[in-house]
């Protein structure tokens, strides 16, 4: 599988982790959806907005953000905004992905129990842009 437009977080050092998550969630003006996980649920979330995140809509670009280990950066996940949905409040378990606006808002969640193809992750890509 090639990703173009995803970036791996890789969580062996969790400090750059927290950095890079910040830099590229908190700190950029893109459309993201943050894949959590590291199995097949993961491998088809990342690579469906992979493709879906090629599509730039009124010059706002898209990216993914993958980390695979899902405890790993909670609680800077948990710390984000709440826009349509409030991450905070949720168990990362049971998500598969969710995206983060513009300003750095929550959402949508794709749960690990939905249908996980190109058209719900492009959903989950516009409801980003709502905000």
């Amino acid at each position: 599988m090639a990703l173009n437009k995803t970036t791996i977080i890789p969580t062996d050092n969790l400090d750059l982790a927290r950095q890079q998550f910040k830099t590229i969630v908190c700190g950029k003006k893109d459309l993201i959806i943050v894949v959590l996980g590291n199995d097949a649920i993961s491998d088809k979330a990342a690579d469906c907005a992979d493709t879906r995140a090629s599509v730039i809509i009124a010059g706002i670009e898209r990216k993914v953000v993958w980390i695979k280990d899902r405890s790993a950066l909670a609680d800077e996940i948990k710390k984000l905004k709440a826009g349509t949905v409030d991450i905070s409040k949720e168990d990362l378990a049971t998500i598969a992905a969710f995206s983060v606006s513009l300003d750095a808002t929550t959402m949508d969640i794709v749960r690990v129990d939905d249908i996980i193809n190109f058209l719900r992750m492009e959903s989950a890509f516009e409801e980003a842009g709502t905000a």
